[in-house]
């Protein structure tokens, strides 16, 4: 029995082959290992002075993605939940403000500032950026919210 799954045949394939070397091309850039490359037979650098003009840009706008923060360990973008009736009950308005806390806790917990942060940069470069979230019953051993980013 085969561990790897069979890939359907109605799964693209070719089109995520495609954008995966679009991808490489884009990481390529933005480390500077396009400045690698050598004139001919010669080995002489084709770009001696290797200066990347696409890494800059990306960290730049990275940075104002999130504007000027705080210092500490709370998130780059908070979670604010809010009820959708403005003159909602206390009550929804209690539950929606523990929802608040539990969230920006789990990215707290989960070292979210500095994730925050690195889906900035990736956006910049890749166009974009998904979190996944999974159930992890250890961390309820630290004391945690059993829930990873």
């Amino acid at each position: 029995m085969s561990r790897t799954p069979d890939v359907p045949q109605h799964y693209p394939t070719d089109l995520w082959n495609s954008q995966r070397t679009k991808y490489n091309e884009y990481w390529r850039h933005f480390n500077g290992d396009w400045l690698q490359e050598t004139v001919g037979d010669s080995g002489q650098l084709k770009y001696p002075l290797k200066m990347n003009p696409f890494s800059m840009p990306c960290l730049m706008h990275a940075g104002f993605l999130f504007g000027e923060v705080q210092d500490g360990d709370s998130p780059l973008a908070k979670t604010v939940i809010e009820p959708w009736n403005r003159e909602a009950a206390d009550t929804k308005r209690d539950h929606a403000t523990q929802l608040t806390d539990f969230i920006n806790r789990v990215w707290t917990e989960n070292s979210g500032r500095s994730l925050q942060q690195e889906a900035g940069i990736v956006s910049q470069i890749l166009g974009g950026c998904v979190f996944g979230v999974a159930y992890d019953p250890s961390l309820e051993d630290e004391g945690r919210i059993p829930i990873r980013i």
